[in-house]
């Protein structure tokens, strides 16, 4: 069913967290915007809250399923998605399945690689404490590369 978001709304809803460091998945109660089956929260695929250093968050949530799907710069950026997804001809009252058909499969394919290309290309979602390592493991890689070229 092709969907219409028309009136975002402040209301709790609960979402699935990922294990992040020496946690645990787990479910927490968050305070967001809401319309239809799509929440946006403040924070990313493992914390609630935005961050004390780093650029701010919004996550996108399909609330049926409890299971965040984007992680963007901006709250604006959250709803466009999700008027995106909403446009896509699926059952969305339904909880997120892997086995999910319907006519507007490929068109929610195609919403879906356009926006984590999005997330992919400004690292949004990148766990904090993994944000750093990777830096360093990059510069590292850069380093070995002009040394084996120079032959040292």
């Amino acid at each position: 069913m092709v969907l219409t978001l028309k009136e975002w709304h402040r209301q709790p809803f609960a979402v699935y967290l990922f294990a992040n460091g020496g946690q645990t998945r787990r479910a927490e109660v968050v305070s967001g915007m809401v319309c239809g089956p799509f929440g946006i929260y403040p924070g990313s695929f493992y914390q609630t809250g935005h961050s004390t250093t780093g650029p701010k968050e919004w996550t996108l949530v399909h609330m049926p399923s409890q299971i965040a799907h984007f992680t963007l710069p901006r709250e604006r950026l959250c709803r466009e998605a999700a008027e995106d997804l909403a446009g896509c001809d699926i059952a969305w009252e339904s909880a997120w399945a892997p086995g999910l058909t319907g006519p507007g499969l490929e068109d929610l394919k195609a919403v879906f690689r356009r926006w984590r290309s999005f997330g992919v290309r400004r690292s949004w979602g990148t766990p904090p404490e993994t944000a750093p390592l990777d830096r360093l493991r990059s510069r590292l890689a850069q380093e070995r590369g002009q040394e084996a070229k120079t032959g040292r």
